[in-house]
């Protein structure tokens, strides 16, 4: 009868469960490693503006790197007559997989808030971007959403100064026409128009991408000053892309000369050309400025002699520049001859208006 060794077998056994063990523990797989990425919460940018948001630094560890965008978050409005809001928002903001950055193309959208003209629908308050990263080497997927305000553009009125929210400038009035140019070349040249919204006065207009404000008849010096507010829109799509706050104020047409002026009558009886000693030292009398509560600076800007530029190198000629009265330095050199002088009047309201006045000084 044959003894079965029972102690070896199963130290035997004991070793190969130990081995099996450690082997199991080799094959173990890692856990999966958590892509991580921060994405912006919110922002905002003007209409037109290209913006790039660079992932470069976040995910250049990643191999293999997938970005899917989700806009289903954003209403499915029909905002024009090719594209829905979602499929518009999809072509705008793309993601490039080699530069690893974020491009958003904001002239195909609207501005946030803005309603339709000719349909009652509204772009939403801001636009919602949900970001999905994934690879292919085993990591977990990320997802995280961020929220961006198109605002509308900034644009400038030709002639016209900007006071905070407004843009505004004074007028002299005219019998003609005075008009104020749009300036937005860029998009009008894509499609984009401008629009003037009810009510607004019936003296004002579009016209060529201008705001023109209608002629005045009568006296125009005795007119009583005037205040026009304007709002135009420049428009893409029945959408407001850019609004103005311009304000326009008229002035009376201002007298400014070497002379008298009647208001009575809208008559001036100028004293611009004089024969007088120079070389003694002469001074003029103050030029008429009406209205005179406009009155603000005077300069001597040009002198000429006989037709020709001079250039006052010894400083004979100034002026007063509180009142414009025009002086010459006792016992000068000046030779005989005709002198122009050209003086400028600086307004209150930063008009500058210009008259002459001619000194003969005879042999």
């Amino acid at each position: 009868m044959k003894l079965k060794n029972y102690p070896a077998l199963l130290a035997s056994l004991g070793l190969f469960s130990s081995l099996l063990q450690f082997s199991s523990c080799n094959k173990a797989e890692p856990f999966p490693e958590q892509i991580e990425f921060e994405a912006p919460k919110s922002f905002e940018l003007k209409f037109g503006t290209d913006t790039l948001i660079d992932f470069s630094k976040q995910l250049v560890k990643y191999k293999s790197i997938n970005v899917q965008l989700d806009f289903k978050d954003n209403p499915d409005l029909l905002v024009n007559s090719s594209y829905r809001l979602q499929q518009l928002l999809a072509k705008a903001i793309t993601f490039d997989h080699k530069t690893l950055k974020l491009h958003i193309n904001s002239s195909l959208l609207y501005p946030n808030g803005s309603k339709n003209h000719s349909r009652d629908i509204s772009i939403p308050e801001n636009f919602s971007v949900k970001m999905t990263l994934n690879t292919f080497s085993g990591t977990l997927p990320a997802q995280q959403q961020f929220n961006f305000k198109v605002l509308p553009l900034d644009l400038a009125i030709k002639g016209a100064t900007k006071d905070h929210n407004h843009q505004f400038s004074y007028a002299l009035y005219s019998a003609e026409e005075t008009a104020f140019p749009l300036e937005a070349a860029e998009w009008l040249n894509q499609g984009a128009y401008w629009h003037l919204p009810e009510p607004h006065d019936k003296q004002v207009s579009l016209k060529d991408n201008k705001i023109v404000f209608a002629g005045t008849e009568g006296n125009l010096t005795n007119q009583e000053e005037k205040t026009y507010n304007v709002a135009p829109e420049l428009l893409k799509d029945d959408f407001p892309i850019a609004k103005l706050q311009f304000r326009s104020i008229f002035i009376p047409k201002i007298q400014f000369v070497f002379g008298t002026y009647y208001p009575e009558y809208n008559f001036s009886v100028k004293y611009n050309y004089l024969i007088v000693n120079l070389n003694e030292g002469y001074t003029s009398q103050a030029p008429s400025l009406y209205p005179e509560k406009y009155k603000s600076k005077f300069e001597l800007v040009k002198i000429e002699k006989d037709g020709q530029a001079f250039s006052d190198s010894d400083k004979i000629f100034s002026i007063n520049t509180e009142n414009g009265v025009v002086s010459t330095k006792e016992k000068n050199n000046l030779k005989p001859g005709s002198y122009k002088l050209t003086v400028k009047a600086i307004t209150s309201t930063g008009i500058a208006l210009e008259t002459t006045l001619t000194l003969v000084l005879e042999k």
